[in-house]
């Protein structure tokens, strides 16, 4: 690939982060926006420049960066998790500013923008999810991520601009948030406490960092078709399967109890994700299943006890 200039935005983030050394690894002049205070999260390899800036300040990235671009890569938003998925505020505030974002990066003559997606845009399916599976997002943080998707594409066509969308669905591994079930699972049975889980039937599926990375870099590189990609590992187990893997790869003591926490009177959320679209548009293939890539991820773990 020839080397490209890009801006990523979030470039702290769990997926940001790896997203960001590999493709400096690939000799590309990267611009990472990072929040003042994250700067220190970003592994700075050759060709990465820090740029300091919190999203309400992105009117002035243009300015900041000064130079032509190739890529916005687009991975910055708040409200990720808790409460604040259902805050319309902090919700709106992501979606304004990574407009404004996208905004800047046309002004510096970025020809592809890379807007990291989320499978809560579809909402609840209880069938296999392909990007033509009409979108009903039950959240404020699917409705805003939808909204953003919707008007970026219409905004990067007025100017000729590629638009992809990944819409990652479970993506694991080294550094994610602490709070997510399967990092919170792990800490649990490294120290052998009891583990308080639904009866864990709903079907899931889980996809490992450095296959999202992979998945981020073909849509980077490749010529393919703009729009939305289901980014996942595209098979789906009962979320029990899962758990128990993790059980026994800790070699864990813990009592699984499941059952001690009831399902919402909504019903359990079931992910199946068809990735057809991206295997075809790029050759995508995941190389780590649940059993690599949960022990390496454990193994990283166990270290940092």
């Amino acid at each position: 690939m020839m080397a490209k200039t890009i801006i990523i935005t979030g470039a702290s983030g769990f997926i940001g982060r790896n997203l960001t050394a590999r493709l400096a690894q690939q000799g590309n002049k990267i611009y990472t926006v990072v929040r003042p205070e994250s700067a220190g999260c970003v592994t700075l390899l050759p060709g990465i420049r820090v740029i300091e800036l919190d999203m309400h300040q992105y009117d002035r990235l243009a300015d900041a960066v000064n130079q032509p671009c190739d890529v916005l890569v687009s991975m910055a938003w708040n409200g990720l998790r808790g409460s604040d998925r259902d805050d319309p505020n902090i919700q709106k505030y992501s979606y304004e500013n990574s407009m404004e974002a996208i905004r800047a990066s046309l002004s510096l003559g970025c020809k592809t923008v890379i807007l990291a997606g989320s499978q809560a845009e579809y909402g609840i399916c209880q069938k296999p999810i392909s990007e033509d599976t009409p979108c009903n997002p039950i959240s404020q943080y699917g409705r805003y991520k939808l909204k953003l998707f919707y008007d970026a594409a219409e905004l990067c066509s007025k100017h000729g601009v590629h638009l992809k969308e990944p819409r990652f669905f479970s993506v694991y591994g080294a550094g994610d948030d602490s709070g997510t079930l399967m990092m919170s699972l792990i800490k649990r049975m490294q120290y052998n406490r009891d583990c308080m889980l639904t009866q864990c039937t709903q079907l899931w599926d889980y996809l490992y960092i450095d296959d999202a990375v992979d998945a981020v870099m073909g849509l980077v590189e490749k010529t393919c078709d703009d729009g939305a990609y289901n980014v996942a590992y595209g098979e789906s187990k009962p979320l029990k399967f899962y758990i128990e893997a993790l059980h026994r790869l800790t070699g864990s003591q813990s009592r699984l109890l499941y059952g001690s926490i009831p399902y919402p009177d909504s019903g359990a959320v079931e992910i199946q994700a068809c990735i057809d679209k991206i295997q075809r548009e790029i050759g995508f293939s995941p190389q780590f299943d649940f059993h690599n890539g949960a022990a390496r991820l454990i193994q990283d773990q166990k270290i940092k006890l």
